[in-house]
Parts: C-alpha cells; sequence; structure tokens
C-alpha cells in the first residue's frame, strides 16, 4: 500500500483525540463502605465491569473512525500488479480529428481538450508503448506503436482539425488490428471526441482484456450553429448569357428564437448576390439567388453565411458552376436532310448553348470518346466494333440521342444498344399506324420538359403520324407521350452517361415535330442535357472523399500534374481509372473550398474541383450516450477531471479512499448505537443506587 497525499500524514494524530477525551473524562470515585447496602455490592460490580466493557468499545470504535477518516485524507491506494513507476501497457488513442472539433465551446474548442487529454494519458502510461488512430476512413497518417516517454511527441503538437467527417466505426476496426499486435498484460484504448456525429450502426467486438475509456470533450450545453447544406442550381442545364438561380439550403440548431444572416455568393473571386435570410431553430430552410453569370466554362463558386456562431468552417460552402462555352456533338446519319435539319436546330435561336457539330455518315474512324454528346439519327446497323465503341463512350459519359427514321434497323439497335444498356424494346415494324397523334402526357418535373414548356406554345406541339411502338424497361423514364399513351421521348442512364430514344423520325412522312417552335429548343436543350452529364470531372464533393479529373487519352502516368489545395498547399495526385475513364485523383481533401487541378501546360487554365464540410458536422448535440461496446470494458467519462481519477489509479493502482470513508462512517454508525445503549444502562444503573 502506498499513499497519493502523505502531506497528510499529521492527520492521524487526531485520532488519539479520543483517548485523551477519555482518560480526562474519567471520575475518580472516593470508596465509602455502606453497612445497609453490602448486599447489593456484588450485583453492582458485574454492571460495572459490564459498562468498563462498553465504554472501552465506544473508545475503541471512536479511534478507530478518526483514524480511518484521516487516513482517506492521505488516498492510500493498492499498487497495481507491474505498475512499476508508471501506468505501463499498450495504449492505442482513437483521436476524432473532424470538423466540429474547431466548435468554440463555453469551456473551449473539444481541439484544446483533446490536446490537454491525450497529453494526460501519456503522462500516466510512461514506460508502455502508444500507438494512434485517427476517426478517419484510411489508415495513411495513423501512427503505429511507439515508446511513450516524458517528452511530448511529435504529432501531439501537430494535432489538428480538418474539415473531414468522424467516421469512428471503420477507424474501430483499425483499433483492433493494433490491440492484436499486442501482447501487453494491460491494453487500453482511449477514444477522445466531441461525439456529436451519430453512433455507428454497431461497433467491432474487442479482443479479451482491453480496457475502453470514452471521453467526451464537448460540453453538455447547447450551442448556437447555422451551416449551409448543400448549394444547387435550380435549372441543371446553364445557358451563356442566361439568369442563374441558386437554392441554398441552411439549417439552425441550438437556438432558441428565429436569427437573422447575411448571405453572399461570389463567383470568381466577385461578389454577384446578397441578401438577408432568417433562420428558423431546428429547421432546414432554402433561399433563392438569382444573378447573371458574365464568363463561361468552370467558374469557382462561393456561398458565405456571416453569421457569429459556433462553428466557422460551415458557413463557406464551394461548388463549381459549369457554364460550357462550347459542346462538342458528333450527328451521325446518312440522310442529308436529317443532319441539316439537326444541325440547323442546334445554330439557331439566341446561342442558347454553342455546339461545335463534326456531322459523318458512320462512326468509322471518329475518336467517340472526344465527344459530349453524340446523334444517332435514321442509321442503319453498325458494325460489331463501331457500336462497341459507341457504348464504351456513353458508358464513359458521352450522351446519346437514337432517332428512328426510314433506315433505321429496330432488331441491330435492340440487340446492339438497347439491350446490353437494360432499356426498353423496339417492337416490329408491323406496329407502325397511319393515324394522327399529337404530344399530351409530358414529364414537367424533368429539367428540359420544363424548361421547353416555358416557351412553347400550344400550337407548338407536333403530331404524329407515325412511329415504332416502344416497350419502356424498368429503370427508362417517359418524358413525352402520345395522346394515346405510346411513349415518344424515352430517357434511361448507361454507366456515367445518359440515353434518349425517340421511336419516330424527323421526316414528314413520321410528322411535322421537326417543323414545329419545339423541335430546335428541344433539340438544344436535349443535346446540352445529355452532354453535361459527361462533364463529370468537376464534382463537389464532402472532405475526406477523392476528387476526379478527368486524365484525356494521352495523359503520361509517369508526369502527373500537381493540385493546389484551399490553404495554397500543393499536393500530389495519381493516376487510375474511375467510371470507365482515365483519371487523375486526388485524396488528400481534408480542407473545404477550391482544389486547382493545374495543367503541365502554362497556357491551360487550371480545372477547379471543390470540398464541402458534411451536414452532420454542424450538428452539435453531443450523443455519446449512445455509444455501447460489445465486448471488453467501457467507461465513459464526461470531464477530464474524472478521467484524472481513472488514471491515477491506472499509473499506481486502486485507491481506497472511499472503502474508508465508508468504514468510518459504520464506526460512528456503531458508536452511535453503543453508546445510546451504555447511557441507558448507566440510567438505570444510577437509578437502582438510588433505591
Amino acid at each position: 500500500m502506498n499513499w497519493l497525499a502523505p502531506t497528510f500524514a499529521a492527520g492521524l494524530l487526531l485520532a488519539t483525540l479520543p483517548i485523551l477525551i477519555h482518560l480526562l473524562g474519567r471520575r475518580r470515585l472516593k470508596r465509602q463502605p455502606f453497612p445497609t447496602l453490602e448486599f447489593l455490592r456484588r450485583l453492582q460490580v458485574k454492571r460495572m465491569r459490564k459498562l468498563r466493557i462498553r465504554q472501552w468499545i465506544l473508545l475503541a470504535l471512536r479511534t478507530l473512525a478518526v483514524l480511518l477518516l484521516a487516513t482517506a485524507f492521505l488516498r492510500p491506494f493498492l499498487e497495481a500488479s507491474g505498475s512499476g513507476s508508471g501506468g505501463g501497457g499498450d495504449v492505442v488513442l482513437l483521436i476524432d480529428e473532424s470538423a466540429s472539433m474547431e466548435a468554440l465551446r463555453p469551456s473551449g474548442t473539444p481541439l484544446e481538450q483533446m490536446r490537454k487529454s491525450a497529453s494526460t494519458i501519456l503522462s500516466a502510461h510512461a514506460g508502455g508503448r502508444v500507438a494512434v488512430v485517427f476517426a478517419r476512413s484510411d489508415e495513411s497518417e495513423d501512427i503505429p506503436w511507439q515508446p511513450i516517454t516524458s517528452e511530448s511527441p511529435p504529432w501531439l503538437k501537430s494535432l489538428e482539425a480538418s474539415g473531414r467527417h468522424d467516421t469512428a466505426a471503420e477507424a474501430l476496426y483499425r483499433v483492433n488490428a493494433r490491440l492484436s499486435e499486442s501482447n501487453a498484460a494491460r491494453r487500453y484504448v482511449y477514444w477522445l471526441s466531441d461525439f456529436t456525429s451519430p453512433p455507428p450502426d454497431s461497433l467491432p467486438a474487442q479482443p479479451e482484456h482491453v480496457t475502453t475509456v470514452r471521453i467526451s470533450l464537448a460540453d453538455r450545453r447547447d450551442v448556437v450553429n447555422a451551416s449551409i447544406l448543400s448549394v444547387e442550381p435550380e435549372k441543371k442545364v446553364l445557358r451563356p448569357d442566361q439568369p442563374v438561380t441558386l437554392l441554398v439550403t441552411s439549417r439552425l440548431t441550438g437556438a432558441a428564437e428565429p436569427v437573422e444572416g447575411i448571405v453572399t455568393i461570389r463567383l470568381d473571386g466577385r461578389r454577384v448576390a446578397e441578401g438577408a435570410v432568417t433562420l428558423q431553430p431546428e429547421k432546414t430552410q432554402e433561399a433563392r439567388f438569382t444573378f447573371l453569370p458574365t464568363n463561361t466554362g468552370r467558374l469557382q463558386g462561393e456561398v458565405e453565411l456571416e453569421f457569429n456562431d459556433a462553428l466557422s468552417l460551415d458557413n463557406r460552402h464551394a461548388f463549381v458552376m459549369d457554364i460550357p462555352a462550347e459542346r462538342s456533338v458528333l450527328l451521325l446519319s446518312p440522310d442529308p436532310k436529317a443532319r441539316r435539319l439537326v444541325s440547323l436546330a442546334l445554330a439557331s435561336g439566341r446561342n442558347r448553348h454553342p455546339f461545335r457539330v463534326t456531322r459523318a455518315e458512320s462512326p468509322a474512324g471518329k475518336n467517340l470518346d472526344a465527344f459530349d454528346m453524340i446523334f444517332l439519327a435514321d442509321t442503319p446497323a453498325l458494325r460489331m466494333g463501331e457500336s462497341r465503341r459507341l457504348l464504351q463512350a456513353v458508358q464513359n459519359g458521352t450522351g446519346l440521342w437514337i432517332l428512328a427514321g426510314e433506315r433505321f434497323d429496330p432488331a441491330f439497335v435492340n440487340r446492339a444498344l438497347l439491350e446490353p444498356m437494360k432499356m426498353g424494346t423496339l417492337l416490329p415494324a408491323s406496329g407502325r399506324g397511319r393515324v394522327q397523334r399529337s404530344w399530351q402526357d409530358l414529364d414537367r418535373t424533368h429539367p428540359v420538359i420544363d424548361d421547353l414548356l416555358e416557351e412553347a406554345l400550344p400550337e407548338d406541339l407536333p403530331v404524329l403520324h407515325q412511329w415504332l411502338p416502344l416497350q419502356i424497361g424498368e429503370e427508362d423514364r417517359v418524358l413525352v407521350r402520345l395522346e394515346d399513351g405510346a411513349p415518344f421521348l424515352v430517357e434511361s442512364a448507361y454507366g456515367e452517361g445518359r440515353v434518349w430514344i425517340t421511336p419516330a423520325g424527323i421526316d414528314t412522312m413520321w410528322g411535322d415535330w421537326a417543323y414545329t417552335g419545339v423541335f430546335a429548343p428541344l433539340v438544344q436543350s436535349g443535346a446540352a442535357w445529355l452532354s453535361s452529364n459527361g462533364q463529370i470531372d468537376a464534382p463537389t464533393v464532402y472532405c475526406g472523399e477523392p476528387l476526379y479529373w478527368d486524365a484525356g487519352r494521352d495523359a503520361d502516368p509517369s508526369t502527373p500534374p500537381i493540385v493546389e489545395d484551399p490553404r495554397g498547399n500543393r499536393l500530389p495526385v495519381q493516376y487510375g481509372v474511375h467510371a470507365g475513364r482515365a483519371r487523375w485523383i486526388s485524396t488528400a481533401t481534408d480542407w473545404p473550398g477550391h482544389y486547382l487541378l493545374v495543367p503541365e501546360d502554362p497556357s491551360a487554365s487550371p480545372r477547379p474541383g471543390s470540398a464541402v464540410i458534411h451536414p452532420a458536422e454542424g450538428e452539435l448535440s453531443t450523443k455519446a450516450e449512445q455509444f455501447e461496446t460489445v465486448d471488453g470494458t467501457l467507461i465513459a467519462y464526461e470531464s477530464r477531471e474524472q478521467l484524472g481519477v481513472f488514471l491515477d489509479e491506472t499509473r499506481k493502482g486502486r485507491e481506497l479512499r472511499w472503502e474508508l470513508l465508508a468504514a468510518a462512517l459504520l464506526f460512528l454508525l456503531a458508536e452511535s448505537v453503543l453508546a445510546r445503549d451504555s447511557r441507558r444502562a448507566a440510567t438505570e444503573q444510577t437509578a437502582g443506587s438510588g433505591a
């Protein structure tokens, strides 16, 4: 046994007070013979002997009670087996470095509390080993086993929260992997987090003889925080010189009353819109902001919410707006009239969508991956290699619009294109009919159709004379139907690309739709919509997720470009294949903001991507009580003071203070009961003597 507070040893002298009081309080009685009461002498001697025994017992109880109380202040403890001079053992620190660790709370940021707690833990386990696992999905920055010394390790000084989301569920499996590498008799897991992320559905079973200590670094008190959840254009297909409306979704938590904030939208560093918003407590709400972009291409946008709250990282939301100056279109058709009509439609109007059109009768000799969108109008059967290249291009992100015609071969289209893409089936040519049917059922929830109907007049709707019946597939979406319910325009997805099929030609034998007011707008918007899906190299992802840029067919993997992160750091990128295309991949998306792929050609413009904070990081209410462990021991502490008590016991052994206080209380209760009985007996003796 040893002592945590030996300076209180002088308090043991208090145990002599009951003895001194007893000695000083003894009454010395003179003996006086009294013959008339001689017959009671023997009885009195017997009673006095019992009283003396009770008094000695009372003295012992009082002395022991005071002695135990004084000893409790010395904080005695039992030596932990193998503790030596320190806590020792193998320690795994599971550290949360997510964005919410930067939230400003009444007691400071959880990040500050984490540094202090980690330092205290390492001091308590001096002489042992430590491994660090970060609560992220990858293990790139995990720290393997290293000895714990008296000096603060470099990684502890450099700990900082990033914009990543807490993914402890995946990290716990790596914790178990570290524990399996240890043969120490005592193994500990210290889980340091603010516990604001939703708990994982299940936790992995821990090895035996492992103690898990969960340390909540956040206050239980609510803090006010506003966050931007998403930023999306109201219309998916953006046109040059046309106003853009952004939908900004935000959320306010921890507040009791509505609050006001200012939203500012910047595009390529220039402020284009601004407005006040009223945020309602615990509600998700949308605000619309309309502005006119002055540039084309991939524009770097940012929405900022000016509001003084707990977490500033989620008050900014970066995005990339793609307004192509030109889209590359391949028009494949053996019919000169069809090529001319589609070309005129793409070039007509007020330059709604700029296109660079390449016309050809067949895909022979064409690099199909180089085009954003392909028209297949009245095309007869293709060669097997050509149809395969066409499917591969669509799978990689190129849009495809299939239109029927006189040379159209439904059997070939079914076998070579629709069946591999799991679309519907064109029925035999006998299904044609010489009747008149107009458009009637249009899917206004689709952005292209909604945009079309805003400008079309009722008399602009086409009338069809004949068409090929089309049996719809399970994943197909009908955008336009005729009066009898027959599908006229059907959309489906294949890989990274979109596909449209129209089972009617554009010749007057099929109908008048090529000569109505909806033909040119539909061709333009449809080509823009189908080609926009190929531009997937400028996405917005959550921090920690990989960003992809199209590498192109001529990319050299041995000389990769450089990515510049929002802090100005230059990061390497990897060459790989994603969604069937060669990509440059960056996984170091730790911070919210724009990431620029810097090409080797100095005359080329950097290509932006963006990363934002995960919405769950803005929810700052503590959810630690929902976490449970499957096996092993789980100890939860809500403060660093409680952690300190545990570490003292871990370092030096089990403390006996509370056991001693409980024993002293029991002795005092026993003394109280015995003293009451003694007073009653003394009263009876005095009464007997008086009689």
